[in-house]
């Protein structure tokens, strides 16, 4: 039998082929794999496995993080169209919590307009909707009204006027999500 010196020596140097491999096997077995995966974790207490996994996340958490991202760089394509079809499955499975999302959003902006927005104001607001289509148009990629400080911040909140508006690229915007700075 070989030693487990050997056998984490001979894994760095065929570390790529070996997992070439498994990602074949993976690929032209999925019911295999699923059933090996799951006959893994069979023989662990799922508390015990829950609570193991989240002590790792916490030590590793950057680590983590990290390659996380590097795989969405490297897979921006697949990654975009693997969230895109995620949502859509969520808004169709849960339709009711699609709705209460948007009208929660909808109601915080309409309760950030103050009363004392003159007609130049909401000109002004509808101007940075026309700037934003004109720019997705005119560069092929979608542009957002962008609140600068969130209807609905975590820390701070801030009100539908102009000078909390601004034109983002979609990514940048989601990107962003509620936060300030």
């Amino acid at each position: 039998m070989a030693s487990s010196a050997y056998l984490k020596a001979y894994y760095q140097r065929n570390r790529e082929q070996i997992k070439a491999r498994a990602a074949r096997y993976r690929l032209e077995n999925p019911e295999k794999a699923k059933a090996a995966v799951a006959r893994c974790f069979e023989r662990y207490d799922p508390l015990e496995v829950k609570a193991y996994m989240a002590r790792y996340y916490r030590s590793n958490a950057e680590k983590i993080k990290a390659r996380s991202r590097r795989w969405t760089e490297s897979n921006a394509a697949y990654a975009k169209a693997l969230s895109r079809a995620r949502g859509k499955l969520w808004r169709q499975e849960f339709p009711h919590k699609n709705n209460a999302k948007g009208m929660r959003y909808w109601a915080a902006k309409r309760n950030r307009v103050p009363a004392w927005l003159s007609l130049g104001d909401f000109a002004a607001i509808e101007a940075f909707y026309l700037l934003a289509r004109e720019r997705t148009d005119a560069t092929g990629r979608l542009h957002h009204v962008d609140h600068i400080i969130p209807l609905q911040g975590e820390l701070v909140s801030g009100l539908h006027v102009p000078n909390n508006l601004q034109v983002l690229l979609a990514e940048e915007n989601l990107r962003k999500l509620n936060r300030y700075g």
